[in-house]
């Protein structure tokens, strides 16, 4: 079955991702890690995509920002990703 984008801890599964070297400064982080709160593999499965398409999204958003150097707003997008 499919492990990419997860970590086994304790009997848990992980969403896990690397912070893009250019990024990493600016989030605070090497790698991106959230608890999916399930022992099976299949459950974490299903639940990976919706935290990884928030990080990329994030990402994504923080690329066009710090592009334009908007520093306020890339603090911004940064706190309103991790409050969800």
């Amino acid at each position: 079955m499919n492990q990419q984008y997860l970590e086994k801890r304790a009997q848990r599964w992980y969403a896990v991702l690397n912070v893009p070297a250019d990024l990493r400064h600016i989030i605070g982080k090497r790698r991106f890690v959230q608890s999916l709160k399930t022992s099976s593999l299949k459950e974490a499965n299903a639940k990976k995509y919706a935290v990884i398409g928030e990080w990329k999204a994030m990402i994504e958003e923080l690329r066009k920002q710090h592009g334009q150097g908007e520093a306020g707003e890339i603090r911004a997008i940064i706190a309103e990703h991790q409050a969800k």
